[in-house]
């Protein structure tokens, strides 16, 4: 289930579409709050959007899904072995560029990895737009 956009992006992008935006808003215009679990109908999260553009500005709640850690990272291993890597950070770092896919280091806790260990515990921080907080996956190395 890996996603080649930000979630950033893919927010701004999904509040274009709905509300049909002409001009479309631009992801560096757009500042957001924390996201809270919110369940609002199918949807886990709630965050309000603040904008201060040429064409736009105020405030506005937003409501989507976050994913499952577990979901997103389904059936993938970090590259390399662990004594490659000294905390989660770089590892996933390693992760993200060998799929091409954009890194918000702010959606992941940092730990320490073991130069031991079989795999790395990944979890979303509370403040991740993407990542539904405090759930857990561990991906094993692949070297």
């Amino acid at each position: 289930m890996l996603y080649y956009e930000s979630a950033k992006q893919a927010l701004v992008r999904a509040i274009n579409a709905n509300n049909s935006l002409t001009p479309p808003l631009n992801p560096n215009d757009v500042t957001f709050s924390n996201p809270e679990i919110w369940i609002q109908g199918s949807t886990n999260t709630r965050v309000t959007v603040t904008v201060n553009n040429n064409d736009y500005s105020g405030s506005d709640v937003h409501y989507y899904n976050r994913h499952r850690i577990y979901d997103f990272f389904a059936g993938h291993s970090i590259p390399g072995r662990a004594s490659d890597y000294p905390d989660t950070r770089s590892a996933m770092t390693a992760f993200y560029n060998r799929y091409n896919l954009p890194f918000d280091p702010t959606d992941l806790v940092n730990s320490t990895i073991l130069p031991n260990a079989v795999g790395a515990v990944i979890q979303g921080r509370n403040s991740s737009i993407m990542f539904i907080p405090n759930l857990t996956v561990t991906l094993p190395f692949a070297g």
